[in-house]
């Protein structure tokens, strides 16, 4: 099952459609299960979740799995200071430009994403998959400030 709360991705869900698979526009914190999960793949969805509705999700993601189920999260993260996060943001944002984007328009993300988000560092992530109860989590890719863990149900 695919879920995503924003029904303009529904465009996209067509070229992946399959008698096994299906799509839905819904909220994921919401979300329940009639068969275990194998594989859940969580793409850029913590961060915009309130505080308070992110551990819970992460635990009822987990006890919706089966022993041995993965998920495959992908999160903006926070560096693990100010200082930092300033060093790594701005080359972020020189690559941005390297790759085309003006500055107008990396402004205007930045501030349409502007009280939206509510970033982890990666640490946290990591502790909080670990809390939620997956045994093994992994850092599988990463670029600032972006990273993707495997968090493994033992």
């Amino acid at each position: 099952m695919g879920v995503d709360v924003e029904r303009q991705f529904q465009q996209h869900w067509r070229q992946y459609q399959r008698d096994s698979l299906r799509f839905e526009v819904r909220d994921a914190r919401g979300l329940t299960t009639e068969k275990a999960i194998s594989l859940a793949i969580s793409i850029f969805t913590i961060q915009f979740m309130k505080p308070g509705d992110k551990m819970p999700f992460l635990k009822r993601l987990y006890e919706s799995m089966a022993d041995g189920g993965a998920l495959l999260i992908a999160e903006k993260s926070l560096a693990s200071s100010a200082w930092l996060q300033d060093a790594l943001t701005f080359p972020y944002y020189d690559a941005k430009l390297r790759n085309g984007f003006r500055s107008k328009q990396i402004l205007d993300k930045e501030r349409s994403l502007r009280g939206q988000m509510t970033l982890w560092e990666r640490a946290k992530l990591e502790e909080n998959l670990q809390s939620a109860g997956f045994a093994e989590v992994q850092c599988v890719w990463g670029h600032f400030p972006f990273f993707c863990y495997l968090a493994v149900k033992r």
